[in-house]
């Protein structure tokens, strides 16, 4: 890969964003605190970054395809609060490349099934994937991924670049820790 972009994943996913920087010749990673992307482990460049104001997410998309080129993937994992990012990372790199890429959305399970459910609307040349955080459950009770189990599976839906893939389980529902 060669440019690969990343929005969150500073916290959960800085393992697997660290995996990505040593697979891609430029990893760009956007994040809302430049702190916690201290323990991201491979060359990056970092711009702090506010997804609830949809203008900055065009204008931070705009840049990274001027600065380094065509974009091959795009992680996200962007939360209930800024509703629009993800659908705007897609619109703007569809809008400015023809060339396939590949978006890898990371849901998390801790709102609510509606909000993992909910699709993109995915047109142009992306790739869509989808990946799923779950939950563990161990004998009587359950409990949340680690950050870990969350990377290694990131990792792995990457590698195997399959349109859904689950980490943990969402069943039965109302386990959830």
């Amino acid at each position: 890969m060669n440019h690969v972009l990343v929005f969150g994943g500073t916290g959960m996913l800085a393992e697997a964003v660290s995996w990505l920087g040593g697979q891609s010749e430029n990893l760009v990673v956007y994040a809302r605190n430049e702190k916690k992307a201290e323990s991201i482990r491979q060359p990056f460049t970092f711009y702090e970054l506010d997804y609830t104001n949809t203008e900055n997410v065009r204008t931070a998309i705009k840049k990274a395809l001027a600065e380094n080129g065509k974009v091959d993937l795009v992680l996200a994992w962007i939360h209930g609060t800024a509703p629009n990012a993800v659908q705007t990372i897609m619109d703007e790199v569809n809008q400015f490349q023809a060339k396939k890429w590949r978006l890898v959305h990371v849901k998390g399970s801790s709102s609510s099934k509606e909000a993992i459910e909910k699709k993109a609307k995915v047109d142009g040349s992306c790739v869509y994937q989808e990946v799923f955080l779950g939950f563990v459950v161990e004998e009587s009770r359950s409990r949340w991924l680690t950050n870990e189990e969350i990377s290694r599976g990131t990792i792995e839906a990457i590698t195997r670049n399959t349109s859904r893939y689950l980490i943990g389980t969402l069943t039965p529902w109302d386990a959830r820790p």
